[in-house]
């Protein structure tokens, strides 16, 4: 184990019909070993828990026979030996070979908006309105947002295709700092500001930056 990193959170569970250890990283990597019975597959060197990666994950267990992991947004995750439902899914799952959401207990909301149709009112350097939904969250450059041209009252337009229950809108700014101090911190990301979120059954009517839709 010298090769992991010093801060571990490490649960290992040992009995006699397997060996089953889980280690996440200081930099969130998820990692095990273990034997077959646990993991579906011998497992002698500490390896990557591929489905977790990325995940925020904050707590992990590992067991004689599964094992789990809890995300900071509320998800657990399980695999391993299923039998009688005891890593929490139904029961016509004997085993799960991979990490696999508890649907019956929490699941993170999903953009409803991803895939769907979007406009805006105008397009500045090919910063077109796509670029809201490709599901990358960092505002750092104007390479990384929509961007529109200077219009009077811009505007950004997702059509969802049909009724659904919204629990939050979430909007991610533009963050990076301009070159030119004399311009301040604020520059880029002051320009959002005052915005207003407009819902509604009904299609907008057709208008332009210049006209409050």
């Amino acid at each position: 184990m010298n090769n992991l990193l010093t801060y571990f959170f490490i649960f290992c569970f040992i009995s006699g019909h397997g060996v089953a250890s889980t280690v996440v990283t200081k930099g969130g990597e998820v990692m095990q070993c273990g034997a077959t019975r646990a993991l579906g597959r011998f497992t002698p060197r500490f390896a990557i828990v591929r489905k977790l990666k990325g995940l925020p994950v904050k707590a992990i267990g590992a067991g004689d026979a599964h094992s789990a992991a809890v995300t900071t947004e509320g998800e657990l995750y399980t695999w391993g030996v299923n039998t009688n439902g005891c890593a929490a899914h139904p029961v016509v799952h004997r085993f799960l070979p991979e990490p696999t959401v508890v649907a019956c207990l929490h699941v993170q909301s999903e953009s409803l908006a991803k895939g769907k149709p979007v406009e805006q009112s105008s397009v500045y350097n090919r910063r077109g309105p796509e670029m809201a939904i490709n599901g990358d969250k960092d505002g750092d450059g104007e390479a990384k947002c929509i961007h529109t041209q200077r219009d009077q009252c811009p505007w950004w337009e997702v059509d969802l295709g049909r009724l659904a229950v919204i629990n939050t809108i979430e909007v991610w700014n533009r963050e990076d700092v301009p070159i030119d101090v004399s311009q301040g911190e604020d520059y880029f990301t002051k320009r959002l500001f005052p915005c207003w979120m407009l819902v509604s059954t009904d299609p907008f009517p057709e208008g332009t930056g210049g006209q409050v839709r």
